[in-house]
């Protein structure tokens, strides 16, 4: 009875420790498996948010680890495309904003190029008016200062009248053809010698309708210039006309006259 009562505590107690052994080992696969469960949980979760927001960092495994292999072929590859379609929208958006970019600046060098040929042309067409106008201003000028001269020319040349003729006189009290026009015209910077032929030459000649009070005027003996005077329009002239008379203004006797300027 002993025996048995020893043998049977032995069984109990082996009996209570395979128990107790198989209560931990299936604690243990329970720890194991349930946290199993908790990655996949988390890792699709991080995979998932991930697609979402574009991150591919967030599609690893818990603790920076790559996730399941369970979990890579259901979650993995959408999440994937999803941040693959996003970088290559982002790609696509830098190409274009580069494409605007370059038109803009091409389009700013055209415009810049087309002003450039537009300020040409208008320089272009511009430039004969702009001859035009400085002829037209340089004539006024020249016509302006030729009717001062001839002003002057008048104003000293009345102031002789009366003087006596005197052959080869110059002044400034006496005079002759010549010698008036030599002196009058020393009053405009003009200096002439005191011979008609001589003064001729050197005379700009031109046609009678050009002629300009102040200008001189002289007679011809064939080729021979033998007398001058100073034109004052309305078809008169002063001059120191010959022995016996007197400076002053007198009718124009002979229209085959030759008009000569030097202002």
């Amino acid at each position: 009875m002993a025996i048995f009562r020893m043998v049977a505590s032995r069984w109990e107690r082996a009996r209570n420790l395979l128990l107790g052994g198989h209560r931990r080992l299936f604690g243990s696969w329970r720890l194991l498996f349930g946290s199993r469960r908790r990655g996949l949980v988390t890792a699709g979760a991080a995979a998932i948010a991930a697609a979402a927001v574009g991150l591919p960092a967030l599609a690893a495994g818990p603790g920076g680890s790559p996730a399941p292999s369970e979990l890579s072929l259901s979650i993995a590859p959408s999440a994937y495309a999803s941040v693959s379609a996003s970088a290559s929208g982002a790609a696509s958006a830098s190409s274009s904003a580069s494409m605007s970019a370059s038109g803009t600046a091409g389009l700013g060098s055209a415009a810049s190029a087309a002003a450039s040929a537009a300020t040409a042309a208008a320089a272009k067409a511009a430039a004969p008016a702009r001859a035009a106008a400085a002829s037209a201003a340089k004539r006024a000028a020249s016509a302006a200062a030729a009717s001062t001269k001839a002003a002057i020319v008048l104003r000293e040349v009345a102031k002789l009248k009366g003087s006596p003729y005197v052959f080869g006189a110059t002044g400034p009290r006496t005079f002759d053809c010549s010698g008036l026009t030599q002196f009058v015209y020393a009053k405009i910077g003009v200096k002439l010698v005191n011979y008609v032929p001589t003064q001729l030459n050197k005379a700009k000649v031109v046609p009678h309708a050009k002629q300009r009070p102040g200008d001189l005027i002289f007679f011809l003996s064939g080729d021979f210039a033998y007398h001058v005077g100073i034109y004052a329009g309305n078809h008169k002239m002063w001059d120191a006309p010959t022995e016996g008379q007197t400076v002053g203004l007198h009718e124009i006797w002979d229209d085959s006259y030759v008009v000569g300027q030097f202002y």
